[in-house]
């Protein structure tokens, strides 16, 4: 990240991992052999490891200096709420749609991350303050 982030700037990592981990959890719904599965993982592993930091950077340059503090709480705190309701939702999704369907539900949902990151793309800050 400490290098890619100055050369490709928060909104192209942020719009690459955002991509990467939607690809990720859709492909755990129709990978059929180890080697597709490890593919999958690869890519979701790859995402989450670029989307994470730029979501947080991009959230730290959006916010005023004052604010920084609370923005990163509510992140944190919405962040444990998908960790609390996800699973739930995900294993309601497992026995009574499908056992795929919380795949597909997940990546549909960070598919619609993606679109929102490209809907306000010119609002995200390019690189971080100096000074």
């Amino acid at each position: 990240m400490r290098r890619l982030l100055p050369k490709w700037g928060e909104r192209k990592v942020l719009r690459l991992g955002i991509l990467l981990l939607a690809v990720g959890l859709t492909g755990i719904a129709v990978a059929d052999s180890i080697t597709g599965m490890a593919i999958t993982m690869t890519l979701l592993s790859l995402g989450n490891g670029l989307a994470n930091p730029s979501t947080l950077g991009s959230i730290s340059l959006l916010s005023e200096a004052n604010e920084q503090g609370a923005a990163m709480g509510v992140t944190q705190s919405m962040a444990s709420l998908g960790r609390i309701l996800g699973p739930a939702l995900g294993g309601a999704l497992y026995g009574t749609v499908a056992i795929t369907a919380p795949f597909w539900a997940s990546g549909l949902m960070a598919f619609l991350g993606l679109a929102i990151v490209i809907i306000i793309y010119k609002f995200i800050p390019e690189h971080g303050r100096v000074g």
